[in-house]
């Protein structure tokens, strides 16, 4: 029974060392869980602070976008008016040049009955002039003669 007891207590001894090692494991464990802990808790920290700055950053994002839109809104209705000026300044130009259209063929028209009475007049002073000096050869012949 001694041999017995012995083993028993060799394994007893064994087990109680093996105790002590995960004793010491277990606190290197617990030190180690302690250390994560306070890195996960600081980077928790970190995220928390990132969060609350894009958060920020993302109200004044939308502050910005509404302000853009707004104004972008607007310049769409002045971009609107202008159009429509633009329109009608074209339908103005457009009258216009038709009017002009109109002016110019009558100034033609004008300028042809111009021509032709310019050309009419400048026959009749050729038969004019042909007709005087006719008159003058006669009236030095009536004059020679008499």
């Amino acid at each position: 029974m001694s041999d017995r007891l012995d083993r028993i207590e060799a394994i007893v001894e064994s087990n109680a060392r093996d105790i002590e090692a995960s004793r010491g494991d277990l606190a290197e464990t617990k030190a180690i869980a302690e250390s994560n802990a306070r890195t996960i808790e600081a980077s928790a920290n970190q995220q928390a602070e990132i969060i609350a700055a894009i958060s920020a950053q993302q109200a004044t994002n939308t502050r910005d976008i509404d302000a853009l839109v707004e104004g972008i809104s607007g310049l769409a209705t002045e971009i609107r008016e202008v159009v429509q000026r633009v329109d009608e300044s074209g339908q103005r130009i457009d009258g216009n040049a038709q009017r002009f259209d109109i002016l110019l063929d009558e100034v033609r028209a004008d300028r042809q009955r111009a021509d032709e009475r310019h050309a009419a007049t400048q026959e009749i002073l050729q038969s004019l002039l042909v007709e005087l000096t006719k008159t003058n050869q006669r009236v030095d012949r009536l004059e020679q003669a008499g």
